[in-house]
């Protein structure tokens, strides 16, 4: 169960590693981010100098100094991804298979405009192109591609989440079909997350967390609607799956060039909203209705 305080990283570890992490902050963006994506497994004095997120114990909820990001802590474990049901509509769902997942960390909320633009401030990193409603600070940014985000994370000192943490976060251990349980949002979608009704499509994003009766087991809001997330993977070609009629050539497979994206956004229907759902784009594609939330892996000493 999440808790409601925050406590800072330099509380939280030993007296004697503080001034490794005050260092730290000041390089998290050249060493951290590869870091975390590799999992590299660091002895107790390396991590101390080239780990972020160090602790003694587990604590519910941590946040970025860089951009006030909250993250919630998720134990980790077997988890079990992806669906049997047939998907809708040339998005694809995964089928059954189960994987390990260290504890980790991940955003209670969607990066917001106001977070991506003190980034672009402080980096001269290009700003993204404005959606059709406008620049709303405290909604989640689009337009971004996967490179734009993971220069926002070397930035931040953080990295987006796996799809298996993304699904674990959002699915709870119960397997829910929706991060809120498994009957859709229905008769008023409104009550659970920002996406498409009978009527039609919301107007645009939403403020992030607007949908408080949305969240996920852990705590996490606006993970079905809002905005596609963007996450760490390269989209899989698993036995099984369901393929989108546009689906890319083969030589992007090798390359990486093909991402996933979780979650589903504020222009679809319930049914592509679903924890196991997923679709692909090219790392350099932007929508406006595709954005991200960031993670962090829990390393204990």
């Amino acid at each position: 169960m999440v808790g409601s305080r925050e406590t800072p990283i330099s509380k939280r570890l030993p007296r004697s590693a503080v001034p490794s992490v005050v260092g730290l902050l000041v390089l998290s963006a050249i060493h951290a981010h590869s870091w975390e994506r590799l999992q590299i497994e660091l002895s107790p004095t390396s991590r101390s100098s080239s780990g972020r997120l160090l602790t003694e114990s587990p604590t519910s909820s941590v946040r970025l100094p860089r951009d006030g990001s909250t993250l919630v802590y998720v134990a980790g474990g077997r988890a079990r991804q992806g669906d049997v049901a047939a998907d809708v509509n040339g998005f694809v769902s995964r089928t059954r298979s189960t994987v390990k997942v260290k504890p980790f960390y991940i955003g209670r909320h969607e990066v917001t405009w106001e977070q991506y633009l003190l980034f672009c401030e402080a980096t001269s990193h290009a700003r993204p192109i404005a959606p059709p409603w406008g620049v709303r600070q405290q909604d989640p940014v689009v337009n971004v591609t996967f490179d734009d985000v993971q220069a926002y994370c070397d930035w931040v000192g953080a990295r987006l989440p796996s799809e298996a943490e993304w699904e674990m976060a959002s699915r709870g251990r119960d397997l829910r079909r929706y991060p809120w349980g498994d009957l859709p949002p229905q008769p008023s979608f409104h009550l659970r997350a920002a996406l498409q009704s009978a009527e039609g499509p919301t107007n645009g994003t939403s403020r992030v967390g607007s949908f408080p009766a949305g969240a996920s087991p852990v705590g996490c809001l606006d993970m079905a609607g809002n905005a596609w997330e963007w996450c760490a993977d390269s989209f899989d070609k698993l036995p099984g799956d369901v393929w989108s009629p546009d689906s890319y050539r083969d030589g992007n497979w090798a390359r990486g060039e093909v991402r996933s994206v979780r979650g589903g956004g504020w222009d679809v229907v319930p049914s592509f909203c679903t924890t196991y759902n997923k679709r692909m784009f090219h790392r350099s594609f932007r929508s406006a209705t595709i954005g991200f939330r960031l993670a962090l892996s829990h390393v204990e000493l």
